[in-house]
């Protein structure tokens, strides 16, 4: 075996003793969420989504019905998240008045908005990064919400989800903007090549 190969395979076992790597990894995490707009983290849940209904159609053969209300809460967390961040999406960004309302400086907006939008990134991100590094743990697991239902965790999710997008649709009228800053706003944020 070459080296090379021997130090790839050292690293792999022994990379969470790493101090080095957690802070390599926090950083490009935390980039990563910075970067890329709400479009590209839907397309994540997208994908964690999709892992899921192959881990209860095919892996643990459930009916079509069971397969869906799985998917749905393996993912209600990452879709209230994403909910949220479009909030602070729409409603702090700089074609949507709020500022003349609140108050608030421009800079103080552009942190609120930043922290509003990051934190459920990061979460998204981390959701994602578990399942699909172990993969095989994942698709052999099943989620307690499955055997239990609708937990309070769930329905506070379920809720905020929908306040959240119910918020987002009110924007025009709440903000006063015209339909065409409103959806050059979703676009900005919801189509992943508009980075």
């Amino acid at each position: 075996m070459s080296a090379f190969t021997q130090t790839l395979r050292r690293f792999a076992h022994h990379h969470d003793e790493m101090p080095a790597f957690h802070a390599g990894y926090l950083v490009i995490t935390f980039l990563i969420a910075a970067l890329f707009n709400l479009g590209v983290f839907a397309m994540l849940i997208a994908a964690h989504m999709s892992l899921d209904y192959v881990k209860y159609s095919e892996v643990h053969e459930f009916s079509f019905r069971k397969t869906l209300k799985g998917m749905f809460f393996e993912s209600l967390i990452d879709i209230m998240l994403l909910s949220v961040a479009l909030v602070f999406a729409v409603y702090l960004h700089y074609a949507a008045g709020l500022i003349a309302l609140s108050g608030l400086l421009r800079a103080e907006q552009t942190i609120l908005r930043a922290f509003g939008t990051l934190v459920p990134k990061l979460e998204i991100l981390h959701h994602v990064y578990v399942d699909f590094v172990d993969v095989k743990h994942h698709m052999n697991s099943l989620p307690e919400e499955m055997m239990k239902g609708w937990t309070m965790v769930d329905k506070v999710c379920a809720f905020c989800a929908v306040a959240a997008l119910l918020l987002v649709a009110l924007a025009p009228y709440l903000l006063s903007l015209d339909q065409a800053n409103f959806t050059q706003i979703l676009q900005d944020q919801l189509i992943p090549w508009n980075l």
